[in-house]
């Protein structure tokens, strides 16, 4: 099977599980037209732990775009 015509949500959800260990994925892509797209998945993690590790970055990044 061509990779490319698996649809990208099911390789987040392939990534996450071949890990092997509770995880998460967020990622966010440009389409050629300039709109932002983001998807991710999760594998044996709660939703509440998930959002906590992504506002701890997101905070990482603002306070490292302010400097």
């Amino acid at each position: 099977m061509d990779d490319q015509n698996i649809p990208f949500e099911k390789k987040l959800k392939a990534l996450t599980e071949s890990v092997g260990r509770p995880n998460f994925v967020l990622y966010g892509w440009q389409e050629d037209d300039g709109n932002i797209k983001v998807s991710y998945a999760l594998h044996n993690m709660s939703l509440k732990a998930a959002l906590q590790s992504m506002l701890h970055v997101l905070k990482e990044l603002v306070d490292k775009a302010m400097k």
